[in-house]
């Protein structure tokens, strides 16, 4: 059993005698006293010190931990004291626990970090810290940090979502892992997959975690010029013209044209022309089957045009490591309802609101 102690509302330590800490920084949305990881973090291996940043403040000013103040220095500090107990120390984190995990990983000499999701230039259109923070000011810019080869970090992000692709401009190929069919919740398919977080912390520390993660992982690391291209046009600053001819310098057949020809669709049928839409989906379904985003669309274009769904081909590629994405679970919900089949089971709790309430 864990000795816990309430360093204030927003960092609980739970001591257990162990050589390992394992550090785990919470996502957006966990009101005092809620945190991520609480659960799927603790094991008997490991020390846990949970975190959260007060009114989603993206942790560049400091977690709370006692009398004062909070600071980033003063965070820090502590951590890196903290730290000098243990033999081996991983930070973990997704979207703005991602960032946290990022500036206050730093800080600890030796120790491995996991950054899932992260909004390197914190504050860009369509990034999550526009969305959700009530922080004021801007968090600095990550490019600095994401340079210094003494850092021990691996990067995680999904393949679909513009944003946290675009992020990834700046972060080295060998630490950047992407989720082939990913969106922004990378960590619930994570989690999913090695059946359970605290399954990352052994691989992580053994320089496995590509290994591991292998039948998850996409090939778009390899493209950063294709996150700029997706993200400049999801923001309307790029027109398809533009788009279509940067397809066509992608190797023939290769899946990462499947989601630019899924934007354009879309882009397609917002302006009134289904045919067009059409023609796209089916090209980003026959590319990429297993993305049943280009299934929903095609298949719903179809049944406008022609007065009935086609026959489902979705239901081979489901993949239940996305169940728990909310909108890979709305997506399915969906092509259920078009085509008249059972729905998924539904998400008592979504995980991107996912959190634990230790007792007091």
């Amino acid at each position: 059993m864990a000795e816990r102690q309430w360093l204030s509302d927003y960092a609980l330590l739970m001591r257990r005698g162990a050589r390992r800490l394992v550090i785990g920084v919470s996502a957006v949305g966990k009101p005092p006293r809620r945190f991520d990881y609480f659960k799927v973090l603790e094991g008997p291996d490991h020390d846990l010190l949970l975190l959260n940043s007060p009114e989603n403040g993206w942790y560049f000013n400091g977690v709370p931990l006692g009398d004062g103040a909070p600071s980033l220095a003063a965070t820090q500090r502590y951590l890196c004291e903290l730290a000098a107990g243990y033999d081996e120390v991983v930070v973990i984190g997704g979207s703005m626990g991602a960032y946290g995990a990022l500036i206050l990983g730093q800080a600890i000499p030796g120790a491995r970090i996991l950054a899932m999701s992260p909004e390197t230039y914190a504050g860009l259109a369509g990034g999550a810290f526009i969305r959700f923070s009530q922080a004021e000011g801007l968090p600095p810019g990550l490019s600095r940090l994401l340079a210094d080869p003494a850092l021990d970090y691996t990067v995680i992000t999904g393949e679909r979502n513009a944003a946290d692709f675009f992020c990834t401009s700046e972060v080295p190929r060998n630490r950047l892992l992407t989720v082939r069919n990913g969106y922004h919740q990378v960590a619930a398919v994570v989690s999913a997959h090695m059946g359970g977080m605290q399954g990352v912390v052994d691989p992580l520390l053994e320089g496995r975690l590509a290994e591991v993660l292998k039948p998850i992982l996409g090939e778009l690391s390899r493209y950063p010029d294709l996150g700029a291209v997706l993200y400049l046009f999801e923001e309307k600053r790029l027109s398809a013209a533009r788009v279509e001819a940067f397809i066509e310098t992608l190797p023939k057949g290769f899946y990462g044209r499947a989601i630019l020809h899924l934007r354009l669709g879309q882009r397609a049928r917002a302006h009134g022309n289904p045919y067009l839409a059409l023609d796209h989906a089916a090209r980003a379904r026959a590319l990429n089957p297993s993305d049943i985003e280009a299934h929903l669309l095609h298949d719903q274009l179809y049944a406008r045009l022609h007065g009935a769904p086609p026959p489902p081909g979705y239901q081979q590629h489901l993949d239940p490591r996305f169940a728990k994405v909310l909108r890979y679970h709305q997506q399915w919900c969906e092509l259920a309802r078009l085509h008249g089949d059972p729905p998924p089971e539904p998400l008592a709790r979504p995980a991107a609101k996912d959190a634990a309430r230790p007792a007091a």
